[in-house]
């Protein structure tokens, strides 16, 4: 029986990432493509944040494989308890076997997180 991420779509991976003032740009994987698969994002949901992410981010981008890498802006999440989907809005591509999905700051400005979850599906190559 096929793996239920190759028919519907699934959270593929989930990351937790710091915009520390210290840590500055970063990267955080939030999965790796599995052997034989290509991965296509539907929408990735920001939660979970440790404190008013509009004054310590200025934006995330996802890299060529969702919204053809344009940056987020995440100043709207200024309550911890805010949710916030972010919908593809651009041609992306799709990631190969091998390759990890990461989320990419430019910049951070605080002690502050937020958790990343990518949803979408499996394919084969």
């Amino acid at each position: 029986m096929p793996a239920l991420k190759e028919k519907a779509i699934s959270l593929l991976g989930s990351v937790t990432f710091g915009f520390g003032a210290s840590a500055g740009a970063g990267t955080a994987t939030a999965f790796i493509v599995p052997t034989g698969k290509i991965a296509r994002a539907t929408h990735i949901t920001v939660f979970r944040t440790t404190n008013n992410l509009a004054s310590a981010v200025t934006a995330v981008n996802f890299g060529s494989f969702y919204n053809n890498g344009a940056a987020t802006s995440l100043a709207s999440m200024t309550a911890t308890t805010n949710t916030m989907t972010i919908w593809s809005s651009a041609i992306g591509n799709q990631a190969s076997a091998g390759q990890a999905w990461t989320i990419q700051s430019s910049s951070g400005a605080g002690a502050v997180s937020a958790t990343f979850n990518v949803w979408g599906f499996l394919d084969n190559t």
